[in-house]
C-alpha cells in the first residue's frame, strides 16, 4: 500500500509536515504490551470488574507501565519500541495500514477465554477521536503461538500438578502475518502536529468471571495417588496483549 494508499487530505498533511522535500518510506514495527489482571478470587472464581482500561503506547521505554496495567514495572525493548508516551520516535511520521493484537504466551488461557468478549478495542488520537475495532479476537495476531495452553487457574486431575490444556490461543494463524487492515490508512504525526498523540485503548465493558467448576481450593499431595495443587492468586491470573501497528515510517530522503 504505502503512500499511494493515502487520501488527498492525508497527502496534504504529509506535505505540510515535510514541505517540498523528497520522502522515503521504511518498514518499522511499533509495538506496545498491556495487561489485564483479575481483581478478586472468591469461591474458585477469578473476577474482573467492568470499567477498567489499559492503553497501549501510553508509556515509553524505561517509563512506568501503569497506563498499560503494569504499575511499578519499567518498560524495556521487550515491551515497546517508543521512547515517549503516545509519541513517535525521533519526530518521524508513521503511516499505519493495519493493527494486530497478539495474546502473549504467559497469559492464563482460562481467564483469557472469559475476558475476550468483554473487552472493547479502540484507536484514540489526540485523546478524543475514537475508532472502534471491536473485541480482541476481531483483531488478528501477526505472530505468537498457536493451539492450546496450560491454565494455572484450572484445577488439574488428581494425578497431575498442572492443567494440561485449555482451548485455542491465537487470533488466526500466526505464521500468515495476520492483521486487521484499516479501510483508510492513518498518519501518526510527530509531536506538535495534528494527530500526534496516538494510543490503542482496551476497556473492560462487562464484568468478567471464570467458571467456578474449573477451579478448586488448594489440595495436599497424597503419595501414589494425588498431586498437590495451589491455585494462583488473583494477581497471578492475567492476560497480556501485544499491540502491533503494521505500516511504515515516512521521512525526508537523506542527502549526502
Amino acid at each position: 500500500m504505502g503512500i499511494r494508499a493515502l487520501t488527498n487530505a492525508q497527502k496534504k498533511e504529509l506535505a505540510r509536515h515535510l514541505g517540498s522535500k523528497q520522502t522515503q518510506t521504511k518498514w518499522n514495527s511499533y509495538f506496545s504490551r498491556c495487561r489485564f489482571t483479575a481483581d478478586t478470587l472468591v469461591a474458585n472464581v477469578y473476577s474482573l470488574a467492568a470499567g477498567g482500561y489499559v492503553q497501549a503506547f501510553g508509556y515509553g521505554r524505561n517509563q512506568d507501565m501503569a497506563a498499560a496495567g503494569l504499575p511499578g514495572v519499567r518498560a524495556t525493548p521487550a515491551d515497546t519500541n517508543i521512547l515517549t508516551a503516545n509519541q513517535t520516535i525521533a519526530g518521524e511520521m508513521v503511516l499505519i495500514e493495519g493493527v494486530s493484537i497478539i495474546m502473549l504466551a504467559q497469559s492464563d488461557a482460562n481467564f483469557a477465554k472469559r475476558l475476550d468478549q468483554a473487552v472493547s478495542v479502540k484507536i484514540k488520537t489526540n485523546g478524543t477521536t475514537e475508532y472502534l475495532l471491536g473485541i480482541p479476537s476481531m483483531v488478528p495476531g501477526c505472530g505468537g503461538l498457536f493451539g492450546s495452553s496450560e491454565a494455572w487457574s484450572v484445577v488439574p486431575s488428581i494425578s497431575d500438578a498442572l492443567s494440561r490444556s485449555v482451548g485455542a490461543l491465537s487470533n488466526g494463524i500466526p505464521h500468515s502475518s495476520n492483521f486487521m487492515p484499516l479501510p483508510e490508512p492513518m498518519l501518526w504525526s510527530s509531536a506538535g502536529k495534528g494527530d500526534s498523540t496516538f494510543n490503542v485503548e482496551l476497556k473492560v465493558e462487562y464484568p468478567v468471571a471464570t467458571i467456578a467448576q474449573f477451579g478448586s481450593a488448594a489440595r495436599l499431595a497424597i503419595a501414589d495417588y494425588q498431586q498437590a495443587y495451589t491455585p494462583p492468586t488473583a494477581a497471578q491470573t492475567f492476560v497480556d496483549y501485544m499491540i502491533v501497528l503494521v505500516g511504515c515510517t515516512v521521512n525526508p530522503l537523506s542527502t549526502y
